[in-house]
């Protein structure tokens, strides 16, 4: 815990260090720090200062979104924005008096203000001791609204720039600190900041700054029946597993459901979202929304500029697939059928697993979802063409496969042809035959 403090700490004068070289450049200063850039230009506060009046008032935004729910332990987010004010009033000193001679000169020094900022806010995240008041209220903000922690970033420092002109101008009748060096920082520090934990990541291992592994447990959701519908022999060591990967509409939580019915297992689909949110200390509306599709790239680096790099957000897909990957070890223990979730990819090699795929033509899948939602044709080709895109933008991020590749499969059905009952009965028939070769 000790070495994590030190590494916070560190973390955070490297971001202040950057912060001052922003303003010491002349090209504009970040989102975080533009309002309190503005207003410093006009009162005798120090510019630390000033930032941690905006982390107040964000402590206080947030208090009042949260009401009852804000929990007494988030007061320690002041802890974390006192010590980044202080260390960037500290950091203004130490940088004073540098000035740059030419437009080169000023690009110069924006850059490096970039390069140590994303060195900082790579090692705040990854130290995942304290969060700002900032961060702490967008994270709540995207809790509460259930839009992503990217979507909440990019409108809160939008907000943020677009109060920063309108102070500016109406008090200077200019715009101060807004220019092309803040667009500059809003597109390369997330770049870096990835690039930075990406290839640091062995080092922050070794230093202890690495993600640390879900713990496993076992729980009563996880029991399994002890029917096997004579695939299961009983001299076989390895348990028999189906994992099913499917496109969206295509019936196939049905399928899985009477498979597992008539082999006499459990199956496993939605309620695997519960065990993957307690073992990754996620919320469950957290895990349902983003279990099983990539992040817009622009908004989930956008997670990382300035002051919105929490290792809660930044590392939600990661947490969700190592504990997804946890969850997929323990309930494969026993016979089972699983539905999604990469289940293909983290069983790919497990003795006695089968792995299957199930799709149909968009048109049978239009009817289905029109029928069961009350949708319009339309509209339900419109979200079937969205889910199965999320999915194989998922699949191929994480697994580096095709997803409708059959060739990654033991079996793969159109269920437009057979219906739910006919797929159910190829696959268990396929299963008893591969079982008994």
């Amino acid at each position: 815990m000790v070495q994590r403090v030190v590494f916070l700490a560190v973390g955070l004068f490297l971001w202040a260090i950057g912060v001052s070289l922003s303003v010491r450049s002349g090209l504009g200063v970040s989102p975080l720090v533009s309002v309190p850039y503005v207003v410093s230009q006009s009162v005798e506060i120090g510019l630390g200062m000033l930032m941690f009046v905006l982390q107040a008032v964000a402590l206080l935004v947030e208090m009042f979104v949260l009401r009852w729910r804000f929990h007494k332990s988030m007061l320690w987010q002041m802890l974390a924005s006192v010590a980044f004010g202080v260390m960037v009033d500290l950091a203004m000193l130490l940088t004073e008096g540098m000035e740059t001679q030419s437009y080169a000169g000023s690009w110069l020094c924006c850059l490096g203000s970039i390069v140590v900022t994303a060195l900082g806010i790579s090692l705040y995240a990854k130290s995942e001791v304290a969060m700002t008041a900032v961060d702490g209220l967008k994270s709540s903000l995207s809790r509460q609204t259930g839009d992503g922690y990217g979507v909440v970033s990019v409108f809160c420092e939008a907000f943020i720039i677009i109060l920063a002109i309108v102070v500016s101008y109406f008090w200077y009748g200019t715009i101060l600190g807004i220019r092309e060096g803040t667009i500059a920082s809003v597109i390369f520090i997330p770049i870096l900041v990835h690039l930075i934990s990406r290839y640091a990541e062995n080092l922050y291992a070794k230093i202890g700054l690495g993600q640390e592994s879900v713990t496993s447990h076992t729980t009563a959701s996880l029991d399994v029946s002890e029917e096997d519908g004579g695939i299961q022999k009983e001299d076989d060591v390895a348990p028999l597993v189906v994992t099913i990967t499917r496109q969206f509409g295509c019936d196939a939580h049905d399928v899985g459901k009477l498979l597992a019915m008539r082999i006499g297992i459990p199956l496993y689909d939605e309620q695997l979202i519960d065990s993957v949110a307690e073992r990754s200390g996620l919320e469950t509306v957290e895990v349902r929304q983003n279990e099983q599709r990539l992040p817009n790239m622009f908004l989930h680096r956008l997670d990382v500029v300035n002051n919105s790099c929490i290792s809660e957000q930044q590392d939600m897909q990661r947490k969700i697939y190592d504990a997804t990957k946890v969850v997929m070890e323990d309930i494969s223990k026993a016979p089972c059928v699983i539905i999604g979730r990469l289940g293909r990819h983290f069983l790919g090699d497990k003795e006695g697993c089968t792995h299957v795929f199930l799709y149909a033509p968009k048109d049978y899948g239009v009817k289905n979802l029109a029928q069961e939602e009350e949708l319009s044709e339309t509209v339900a080709l419109q979200r079937i063409e969205k889910e199965d895109n999320d999915r194989e933008k998922h699949f191929k991020y994480f697994t580096g496969m095709d997803m409708t590749d059959a060739l990654n499969y033991d079996i793969c059905i159109d269920t437009s042809l057979y219906g739910v009952e006919g797929a159910a009965d190829l696959i268990a028939s396929a299963i008893r035959q591969m079982r008994q070769r």
